[in-house]
């Protein structure tokens, strides 16, 4: 699983060394699919959970 968080407001590069807070307008939840060959974009809002995943059967994955 990847999370990206969506910072509003941003017009140039930043690097942030250390913890900082910030208004956050989502995250991008990716999870890495290899019955579909890649990476899948999940969800966009909240960051979804692991154990919140809907996992394919053993019997619908190809490998």
């Amino acid at each position: 699983m990847v999370y990206v968080k969506v910072i509003p407001n941003v017009t140039e590069p930043e690097v942030i060394s250390g913890p900082t807070l910030m208004e956050v307008a989502g995250v991008f939840t990716f999870v890495y699919r290899p019955e579909l060959g890649g990476w899948k974009m999940h969800a966009f809002g909240d960051h979804v959970l692991p154990e919140d995943l809907v996992r394919p059967a053993p019997s619908e994955s190809p490998l």
